[in-house]
C-alpha cells in the first residue's frame, strides 16, 4: 500500500452529459482500484454553456468531486485548451497530477502508474494514436513526413530537433513506417501523469507555449502539441506508457495489442461507432436504452457496459438526471 496521492484532473462542460461521464469515471475508479480513496478527482468546468444550478454543484461535492470554474478570460483566449492550462496551473498538495479526459472508465488498478510517475519524477502518458500533422494543421506537412514536421515545429519554437522516443499506436495501419509513426514524447490527453513539481513548471510556461504553437499549428490538438514543446523546453523526463493505460474503444486495436487488451487499466470511449458519448450519456433514458439494447458487443464495449451498469444506481440519484 502506497501513500502517494494523485489529483485526477478532468475537463468538462457543466452539462448532464459531462457530469454523468464524471460520475462514471469516479465510480469505475473506486470499483477497480482499492487505493482510489486516497486520490482526488477535480473537475475543471469550462464556461461554454449556462452555469449549472447550485444543487448540481452541491451534488458533485457530495460525491467527493471538486468543482473548479475555468476563468472566462482564459476560455476566451484559449477555448477548451484553457482547462488544460488550469489543470497544471492550479496548485495541489498531491504528489502527482493526473490529467484525464472525461470519456474514460477505469477497468483495473492505476496505482502503478501514479507510483511510477512519483518515484521516477517522470511525465508518463500513452502516445497520441496518430500524428497531429497534415496539410491543414501544418502546411509544411504537405511535402514532408510527420517526423520532419516535428523537427520543423521545434525549430520554429526555438528548440533543437527532439528525440524521437514515442510511437503512435495506430502505426499498425501503415506497417509501422518510421517516418510516419515515430514522434517525440507526444501524449494523448486522455491520460497524462506528471509529478506535482513538473506540473508546476509546465503550468508556469504552458500559456506561452500554447500561444506560440497556435500561431503555426491550427489543429484541434494544439494543446497536446504545446505540452510536448513545454516538456522539451524544460528538459523534463518523459516516457511512453503501454496502451493498456489509455486503450481506445476500437476493436481493431485488440489484435495488434493482445497483452494490453487482456490487461486494460483505463478504457477511452473516444470512438462513437458503438457507443455515442455525445448522446448515450445525456440522461437516464439514453443510458438505460443503450444498456438494454444488448447487441452483440465486442469485448471492449462489454467492459464499458459492465462499468456503466455498475454505476447506474448512483447515476439515478443525480439531480441533473431528474425527469420531472
Amino acid at each position: 500500500m502506497t501513500d502517494v496521492r494523485a489529483a485526477i484532473r478532468v475537463p468538462i462542460s457543466p452539462t448532464p452529459n459531462y457530469l454523468n461521464r464524471s460520475v462514471l469515471l469516479m465510480h469505475s475508479l473506486h470499483a477497480a482500484d482499492p487505493e482510489a480513496s486516497r486520490h482526488s478527482i477535480d473537475l475543471f468546468v469550462s464556461p461554454d454553456t449556462s452555469p449549472a444550478p447550485e444543487r448540481w454543484r452541491d451534488a458533485v461535492a457530495d460525491f467527493g468531486l471538486h468543482w473548479h470554474d475555468v476563468e472566462p478570460a482564459s476560455f476566451a483566449s484559449f477555448g477548451y485548451a484553457a482547462a488544460s492550462l488550469a489543470r497544471v496551473r492550479t496548485p495541489t498538495d498531491a504528489d502527482v497530477v493526473l490529467k484525464a479526459d472525461a470519456d474514460m472508465v477505469v477497468i483495473g488498478p492505476v496505482g502503478e502508474l501514479i507510483e511510477r510517475s512519483h518515484t521516477t519524477q517522470t511525465v508518463l502518458g500513452v502516445t497520441a494514436y496518430r500524428s497531429p500533422f497534415n496539410a491543414t494543421t501544418f502546411p509544411y506537412a504537405a511535402d514532408h513526413s510527420p517526423r520532419e514536421c516535428w523537427s520543423e515545429l521545434f525549430a520554429r519554437m526555438g528548440l533543437a530537433a527532439p528525440s524521437f522516443v514515442g510511437r503512435h499506436p495506430a502505426g499498425f495501419e501503415n506497417g509501422w513506417d518510421t517516418a510516419t509513426t515515430s514522434c517525440p514524447a507526444y501524449f494523448n490527453y486522455g491520460v497524462v501523469a506528471m509529478p506535482a513539481p513538473a506540473a508546476a513548471q509546465i503550468g508556469a510556461i504552458l500559456a506561452d507555449e500554447q500561444a506560440r504553437v497556435d500561431k503555426v499549428f491550427s489543429g484541434a490538438h494544439y494543446a497536446q502539441v504545446a505540452l510536448t514543446v513545454a516538456m522539451y523546453r524544460l528538459g523534463l523526463r518523459a516516457e511512453e506508457l503501454p496502451l493498456r493505460f489509455n486503450f481506445p474503444n476500437q476493436p481493431r486495436y485488440v489484435e495488434p495489442y493482445p497483452q494490453d487488451a487482456s490487461d486494460i487499466r483505463i478504457l477511452h470511449y473516444m470512438s462513437r461507432d458503438m457507443f455515442d458519448k455525445e448522446a448515450d450519456l445525456d440522461d437516464l433514458a439514453s443510458i438505460e436504452g443503450w444498456l438494454a439494447a444488448g447487441h452483440d458487443r465486442d469485448p471492449l464495449h462489454a467492459r464499458l457496459a459492465e462499468a456503466l451498469a455498475a454505476a447506474l444506481p448512483v447515476l439515478r440519484t443525480c439531480p441533473w438526471n431528474e425527469t420531472s
